[in-house]
């Protein structure tokens, strides 16, 4: 509806990619007759559900690129283990989603964005020689535009590796929220 109606809608959001994820798996189940996504063994239930993810990612791609619409995800994040060939194991965020789905949405996407609030730590001394570490912040957000070792982010775009979490600063990077309507068009 959104891509063949007339509408205004400049903007699409869905929230979320993770809640998506079960609706999802649904379809594939019942497209295939299944009775869970795991019902036909060894992943390929989500393998079959990653079809279904590239159909929704060419519906995205069409409203962005023929109708100019401006399609935000979001989903919501997970702590896991990550497994470097090039060091140690460590923990890391990641969406909350099964690793194939993540993966292709991820590589679909313009710009992937880590949202958290600024924190720094403070040592402070406990007595008898130990110190205690605590947590402080003033609620700031900051959206974060390039993958470090604690999440996954990337761009396509000439944004500054963290800006604050406002539409102004983020827009304020892409091209496309710059240009004038005739432009646009």
């Amino acid at each position: 509806a959104l891509f063949t109606e007339d509408n205004n809608f400049n903007t699409l959001v869905l929230d979320s990619a993770d809640h998506l994820e079960p609706i999802v798996w649904a379809q594939a189940c019942k497209d295939n007759n299944w009775s869970s996504i795991e019902a036909p063994g060894y992943g390929r239930g989500y393998v079959a559900a990653l079809d279904l993810w590239r159909v929704l990612i060419d519906g995205l791609r069409a409203l962005r690129d023929e109708r100019k619409m401006t399609v935000i995800l979001i989903a919501h994040s997970k702590i896991g283990r990550f497994e470097s060939p090039e060091t140690e194991p460590y923990d890391r965020y990641s969406p909350k989603m099964h690793k194939g789905a993540s993966a292709l949405l991820q590589e679909a996407m313009d710009v992937v964005l880590f949202a958290n609030y600024r924190v720094s730590t403070v040592k402070t001394d406990a007595g008898f020689g130990k110190k205690t570490t605590r947590a402080i912040g003033g609620g700031d957000r900051v959206l974060y535009t390039e993958e470090r070792p604690a999440y996954l982010a990337k761009q396509r775009y000439n944004l500054p590796s963290s800006v604050p979490m406002t539409w102004q600063d983020f827009a304020a990077g892409i091209p496309y929220f710059n240009q004038s309507t005739e432009e646009k068009a």
